[in-house]
């Protein structure tokens, strides 16, 4: 396993998906003692790990395992910014947000 900004990171499934334009990786990342990492902290930790740009890759879903102080992470790289669908973009860019500014928004549009 690699260490990456005090978590672990192990790639457990790898798979090309040449159709569109991407490849599909299952990461297990530790946080053992400490909470779940923030998906803007996973992104950083993965880019590296990854040696690509941020701005190629999407954090997918996030599945935590209980009791084990570790995560499961689904995670696209793209070859091109231009080849991520906008849904998965904008999914991925709302979940990002701070909780604060988020809910800040909501109140405004009741």
């Amino acid at each position: 396993m690699k260490k990456a900004e005090g978590s672990q990171v192990k790639v457990l499934e790898e798979r090309k998906n040449p159709i569109l334009h991407r490849d599909e990786m299952v990461f297990e990342i530790g946080h053992e003692g400490r909470a779940t990492p923030s998906r803007k902290e996973m992104l950083e930790s993965l880019a590296g790990h990854l040696k690509a740009q941020k701005e190629h890759i999407i954090v997918d879903k996030v599945f935590n395992l209980a009791g084990h102080g570790k995560s499961r992470v689904k995670v696209l790289v793209y070859k091109k910014p231009e080849d991520i669908p906008k849904g998965k973009l904008e999914k991925m860019q709302r979940r990002m947000k701070p909780k604060k500014e988020a809910e800040a928004k909501e109140d405004k549009k009741e």
